[in-house]
C-alpha cells in the first residue's frame, strides 16, 4: 500500500475541520501537553476543553481559532491530504520544546518509533 504524502492544504484551517477535537488531542499528544497546559496557553477554560474532548457541546469558532493558533505557535501543523484524510505533524522546533520527548543529558531527543502493522 502506498501512502500519499502530498498535502492538499496545511495550516490552521484544518483545525476547524469537523474532526478538530481528535486533531487537538493528537496535537496535544505530540507536544506532551495536558488539557490544563492547553487551557493555560489558549485562555480557554479547562472545563470547556474537557467537555469538547468528551464530545459534549459544539465549540465556538473563536474557541477553535484560539486552540488552532496556540497549537500552530507551538510548532504543530494540521494538514489535509489529497485523498481527504487529515492529520497533524510537529516541526523540529516544536519537537525540541515538546514535553513528550524529554531532552537527554547530551542534548538530544530520544524518540521511539514503532513500525506500522499492515
Amino acid at each position: 500500500m502506498t501512502q500519499n504524502t502530498q498535502h492538499a492544504s496545511v495550516g490552521g484551517d484544518v483545525f476547524l475541520h469537523p474532526d478538530a477535537i481528535r486533531l487537538q488531542q493528537a496535537a496535544r499528544a505530540l507536544l506532551g501537553w495536558s488539557q490544563k497546559d492547553l487551557a493555560d496557553v489558549t485562555g480557554v477554560s479547562l472545563s470547556t476543553l474537557n467537555r469538547m474532548e468528551r464530545g459534549g457541546g459544539r465549540p465556538s469558532f473563536f474557541t477553535l481559532q484560539a486552540i488552532s493558533s496556540a497549537l500552530m505557535a507551538a510548532g504543530v501543523e494540521a494538514f489535509r491530504q489529497q485523498d481527504g484524510s487529515i492529520g497533524v505533524k510537529i516541526s523540529a522546533e516544536g519537537l525540541a520544546n515538546s514535553k513528550e520527548y524529554p531532552t537527554q543529558p547530551d542534548g538530544s531527543k530520544l524518540i521511539k518509533i514503532y513500525p506500522h502493522a499492515d
